[in-house]
């Protein structure tokens, strides 16, 4: 996983308990080319920043991804208080959001990212 990510209570517990040792490189790239050299025995990620990550790290196609996510998370948007138009620029990204929950545009692409 590489640094800087979150690290979600189900992968932390794991941590605490020992049952999981981490590295976190400075890439995803690099945690591909980890798994690839079996420095690692895998990565966790988004299904297609992961896919992308494995694909520029050109170690080739030997890989399983899990049926279903690991963990799910919230993502947050946050604008900096000294931007002159960020409340209105996350009232804008609100909208457009509700938009795409209320046209069931945003379940498919979550479903999409979910396969």
């Amino acid at each position: 996983m590489p640094n800087g990510l979150i690290i979600y209570p189900r992968l932390d517990t794991l941590l605490k308990e020992g049952a999981l040792v981490m590295e976190q490189p400075a890439s995803l790239v690099i945690c591909a080319k980890m798994v690839a050299l079996g420095r690692v025995d895998f990565y966790l990620t988004e299904s297609g920043a992961g896919d992308a990550a494995w694909q520029e790290a050109s170690v080739g196609s030997d890989v399983i991804r899990l049926p279903k996510p690991f963990e799910r998370g919230e993502y947050f948007l946050i604008v900096s208080k000294s931007l002159p138009n960020g409340a209105a620029l996350i009232s804008q990204f609100n909208r457009g959001l509700k938009r795409l929950k209320d046209d069931g545009e945003y379940q498919r692409i979550v479903s999409w990212h979910q396969h």
